[in-house]
């Protein structure tokens, strides 16, 4: 591990450097209650869709699923689920708060990262998913203005007769 980067609702994302393919990951450790019915289908849901998102070529617009492992001593007691993904830097949230004056950003960078959020959801609503909880904070933004979205707990598959 080499930093804490943020919280959610389930866990807390940690950066670290994968030992497998040597660069900096995150790593989304998720608390896991047994009893929680709708938690856990929501982790599942999540690392569904992820896993679905980094078979598409090219994986744009969303964060690559490396690896997801467990740590528990005892299949019916609380555990973790440790999801690895790409590492983006920063997100739209952080960078809000940091430069809360729109008059900071120029024209550019502002159609810019539009632009490519609305390439975002057109990513995936093409690949059928619905987020249903896009805000700041899931919105991942690189040094090139390229957007990530993430956190797909509340995600859903559109049915295929749309």
């Amino acid at each position: 591990m080499i930093e804490g980067v943020g919280s959610g609702t389930f866990g807390q994302v940690f950066s670290a450097q994968h030992p497998g393919i040597g660069v900096i990951v995150a790593i989304k450790c998720i608390r896991i209650n047994p009893a929680d019915f709708r938690m856990c289908l929501s982790v599942l849901r999540e690392i569904s869709i992820l896993r679905q998102l980094s078979t598409l070529t090219p994986c744009t617009f969303t964060t690559r699923l490396f690896d997801v492992f467990m740590d528990s001593k005892d299949v019916g007691s609380a555990s973790f689920i440790y999801v690895v993904t790409e590492f983006v830097e920063c997100d739209l949230e952080k960078i809000l708060c940091f430069n809360p004056k729109v008059e900071d950003f120029s024209d550019e960078t502002i159609t810019v990262l539009l632009y490519n959020s609305l390439c975002a959801l057109k990513y995936l609503h093409s690949a059928k998913l619905i987020h249903r909880d896009i805000k700041p904070a899931n919105i991942l933004i690189n040094s090139e203005c390229s957007i990530y979205i993430t956190d797909f707990g509340l995600a859903r598959k559109l049915e295929k007769n749309r």
